[in-house]
């Protein structure tokens, strides 16, 4: 009998929650972490958090590109397909908050690093529901109700989100005069919501148009979408174990440091 396809380790269910972990971890550290938020440093875990939804999206355009081939390989190639669109769509829904925060933390480096990799999945997101690839079983019943949610969820914040960032950190409005880039940023990504927005409806409307019973209550349940990668590995494998680990003190670090954060002297935050 021939094993079952797998997928690369990467994409393993304990790589997933490690990097679950190391997302969370930046989430806390950017919101609760009084020194990460004044400051607009490149830290390990946030290149962690985007590594692997870059990686991922890479990996499915060219796995998409090289589609052909033989039974065996094509079997394989949905098995990589599945995995790594899984993770473009979690990093799709979740990676927004991330845009958020960088938006209200004044943080351009993170912002830009946020967006790219962001746009990467998202792109590869939208392609998912065209996907000549109809047994992939993530495009057929995962996606398109998650990603809808998530997209119009996303795009009707971001406005109050902005409206949010205009004030300093005592309150206080930025007027054009204090603040002359940030405000002609902030104009353009008045203007790249506009698009979005605009973007979003003629999707809707395509999913609409194509998958019309999308919503029906035959569907599956909703935590049903909210699946781990297929990826074929066993959580149980010693390299998913490790990885488990390391996520789970990478997270426990960052509370510890957070905590740390919000004790120190208004001193000791200068200095730091």
């Amino acid at each position: 009998m021939d094993p079952l396809p797998t997928a690369s380790s990467l994409y393993g269910p304990g790589t997933f929650i490690c990097w679950l972990c190391s997302l969370v971890s930046v989430l806390i550290s950017w919101r609760f972490n009084r020194h990460s938020k004044t400051h607009d440093t490149i830290t390990n875990n946030f290149l962690a958090t985007l590594t692997l939804p870059g990686i991922a999206a890479v990996h499915f355009i060219y796995a998409m590109l090289s589609s052909a081939g033989e039974d065996g390989y094509r079997t394989y190639l949905t098995v990589t397909l599945e995995a790594t669109s899984c993770i473009c769509v979690w990093y799709s829904g979740v990676g927004g908050l991330l845009v958020l925060l960088a938006i209200i933390n004044r943080s351009p480096k993170r912002l830009l690093c946020t967006l790219v990799v962001h746009c990467l999945c998202f792109s590869v997101s939208e392609i998912i529901p065209f996907t000549t690839l109809a047994d992939i079983s993530i495009a057929t019943q995962n996606v398109k109700f998650f990603l809808f949610v998530f997209s119009w969820v996303l795009v009707l914040f971001i406005p109050f989100i902005m409206r949010a960032a205009l004030y300093d950190r005592n309150w206080q409005w930025i007027s054009w005069q204090k603040n002359q880039k940030f405000c002609t940023i902030t104009a353009w990504f008045t203007i790249c919501w506009a698009l979005s927005f605009a973007l979003l409806l003629h999707s809707s409307y395509n999913f609409f148009a194509i998958e019309p019973n999308m919503l029906r209550a035959e569907a599956r349940p909703w935590l049903a979408r909210l699946t781990l990668p297929r990826s074929g590995i066993a959580i149980t494998e010693l390299d998913q174990i490790v990885a488990i680990v390391a996520g789970v003190l990478t997270l426990l670090v960052t509370v510890k440091e957070s905590i740390t954060s919000r004790n120190m002297s208004h001193w000791a935050r200068y200095e730091a």
